[in-house]
């Protein structure tokens, strides 16, 4: 009978006293969660970053061994008139590259992965969810001493 009274007091204790501290440390693990969704957003950047990094050296590469291609960049940019005879140079409308632009942008944010703080840590973060917490494990606490403590000495 002693092992299990010991047992159910350790239970029972240890379930308070974590909804305790839980209670008291709510803050400082929303904030260690903050912390981890902004490191991982900035890391998403920074991968993006180096993407972009690595496919620009590659057309400076192109180029340096094609000076042509700067000149077909150089229309397609600034919207400057072909000057080859018997050539045409398809022109794009304002309205047109303003809707591809839109198109990439959403597309660069459909494959990032959503980073955010657990549903449970925003809860726990919640004042009056903190308080009840804090009443509830202090109470088990006390439950646990008054109905698992040391027995009466007979």
């Amino acid at each position: 009978m002693r092992i299990v009274r010991y047992i159910l007091f350790c239970l029972f204790f240890a379930v308070g006293a974590g909804a305790v501290a839980l209670a008291v440390l709510a803050d400082e693990i929303r904030d260690y969660c903050q912390g981890g969704v902004l490191l991982a957003e900035t890391l998403a950047e920074n991968e993006d970053i180096r993407f972009l990094t690595v496919e620009y050296a590659a057309q400076i590469d192109e180029i340096r061994k094609d000076p042509n291609i700067l000149g077909r960049l150089e229309r397609v940019t600034l919207g400057r008139r072909g000057d080859a005879e018997e050539t045409v140079f398809p022109t794009a409308s304002e309205k047109l590259l303003t809707e591809a632009g839109t198109a990439v942008l959403e597309d660069l944010q459909a494959d990032r992965p959503v980073y955010k703080i657990p549903t449970w840590v925003e809860r726990i973060s919640e004042p009056n969810i903190r308080y009840s917490l804090f009443f509830a494990g202090a109470g088990l606490v006390l439950v646990t001493f008054i109905f698992f403590g040391a027995p009466a000495k007979k």
